[in-house]
């Protein structure tokens, strides 16, 4: 991602660029979804209860009319929050790529566009995320680790265009896995 369009995403608000990616109304359609890359590793067997955290990229590239957004998720579960000398319980991770057909005659550089390509990817990729995490749960034997659905904010949070906190998101999944109300 370039210099500038970094500094765009960090300066626009929420709010402000879920109103950009949604005034390209019917002027874009997904075209075409991919797996490029899904991992899971157990390296050692949980004995406590996990913390996790949730790290979400997103990278936008354009070959005219064509928008490609690659959403590369990775999710670890700890023992130990914050100590890092440990190796995570589980490391989960995909690379998703989503292609986007637009209209010609936008420039694919301009704020509305990456606004679009940058939240839609989040937000349509997240459904096939969220399957992968429960099947890839369940292949290892382990009890089922819940991530919750996404609603528009949190797309445009998670797609960078502000600060998330995956404690509360991460303590709803868990409770919801174990049952707790």
């Amino acid at each position: 991602m370039s210099e500038s369009i970094a500094n765009q995403i960090a300066s626009v608000s929420v709010s402000e660029a879920l109103r950009l990616a949604g005034s390209m109304g019917s002027r874009a359609k997904l075209t075409g979804l991919r797996f490029l890359n899904g991992k899971f590793e157990l390296p050692i067997s949980p004995s406590n209860q996990p913390e996790a955290s949730l790290k979400v990229d997103v990278t936008v590239s354009q070959d005219k009319p064509k928008l490609y957004v690659s959403v590369d998720y990775q999710l670890l579960l700890t023992s130990t929050p914050g100590n890092a000398s440990l190796p995570p319980l589980v490391e989960l991770s995909a690379l998703i790529v989503l292609v986007y057909e637009l209209n010609a005659d936008l420039d694919l550089d301009s704020p509305i566009v990456q606004a679009f390509g940058r939240i839609n990817g989040v937000y349509n990729s997240w459904p096939f995320w969220r399957e992968f995490i429960q099947t890839s749960m369940i292949k290892m034997a382990l009890p089922p680790f819940l991530i919750p659905l996404l609603m528009a904010p949190s797309a445009a949070k998670f797609a960078g265009y502000a600060d998330i906190d995956l404690s509360t998101a991460a303590k709803n999944a868990s409770d919801s896995a174990s049952g707790v109300a």
